[in-house]
């Protein structure tokens, strides 16, 4: 028995990043029954710590683990303001549409860090979230990441709707989140159109 069980655990590791599912498990209920409930627009804040399974060959953060710290900043901010407990109770989807990073100072081993969260304004398919990674010895910000969060079965507005019982009107995009979101759906455009000449050329193909 003791052989199976190490036989599984050890599958469960190498197919799986379990530890990932345990912590949101521990930040589900951390932030559920013990941080509480925040409005919609206030800042989430988190903490994190650079440990050996972060680091890259020069002995720093790697880049893919400050998207994953702001997986989990997302996460508790969600819960905190209440979005999460709507996408479960109505079976709404929400999903990463878009990220950008900006690193600015590296993160090495055993540095703590502060991750603050805030949704910054939305439209009718997507909630934009500022995160920032900042270190804690000093507050220095080392990372800025941009996220594009869309829903899918309710717009981000009747989302807030059903959390506040009142209406209630997105801020202004800032001019560099706005350029930055023309960017994308600049972007998404120039997709489409490859995606329909791809067609329109099979459909081609097959009429000859």
């Amino acid at each position: 028995m003791p052989g199976f069980l190490c036989l599984f655990l050890s599958l469960l590791f190498i197919f799986f990043d379990v530890f990932y599912f345990i912590r949101g498990i521990l930040q589900l209920v951390l932030t559920k029954y013990i941080t509480g409930r925040k409005s919609p627009l206030e800042e989430s804040l988190t903490y994190g710590v650079c440990l050996t399974s972060d680091l890259d060959f020069m002995w720093h953060m790697n880049n893919a683990r400050y998207l994953r710290e702001a997986d989990f900043g997302r996460f508790h901010l969600w819960i905190q303001n209440g979005v999460w407990g709507i996408i479960r109770q109505k079976g709404v989807y929400m999903t990463l549409g878009a990220s950008s990073v900006r690193y600015r100072a590296s993160l090495t081993l055993g540095t703590t860090f502060n991750i603050r969260s805030k949704v910054i304004c939305w439209d009718e398919q997507a909630f934009y979230v500022e995160q920032k990674i900042e270190r804690r010895s000093d507050g220095f910000l080392c990372a800025l990441i941009w996220i594009k969060q869309t829903v899918k079965g309710k717009t981000p507005h009747e989302i807030l709707l059903d959390i506040l019982g009142e209406n209630i009107q997105s801020p202004e995009f800032p001019e560099d989140m706005r350029l930055w979101k023309e960017a994308h759906e600049a972007s998404s455009a120039k997709l489409k159109k490859l995606r329909y000449a791809a067609t329109d050329l099979n459909l081609s193909d097959k009429n000859k």
